[in-house]
């Protein structure tokens, strides 16, 4: 069986050429910021459209209301 001599600056030399190809903590970061801001925007996307839903839904309810009254004072209703 042959065996494989490797010497420590061959070692670091390996080790050095497989970090080589990996992200920086900068890049990684900088990537991270680019999601963060997405989400911003997506959560602001959000509620614009959870308060248009919720807007709508007190205009019908208001409008329900006036009508309640309505038939009620019709009927003489209290």
């Amino acid at each position: 069986m042959k065996e494989n001599k490797i010497t420590l600056e061959k070692l670091a030399i390996m080790i050095k050429t497989g970090f080589d190809g990996t992200a920086t903590k900068q890049e990684v970061t900088a990537g991270f910021e680019g999601v963060d801001k997405k989400f911003g925007e997506l959560e602001y996307r959000l509620d614009r459209i959870e308060n248009l839903i919720i807007r709508g839904q007190e205009n019908r309810i208001e409008k329900l209301e006036d009508n309640m009254r309505l038939v009620k004072t019709k009927l003489d209703i209290r």
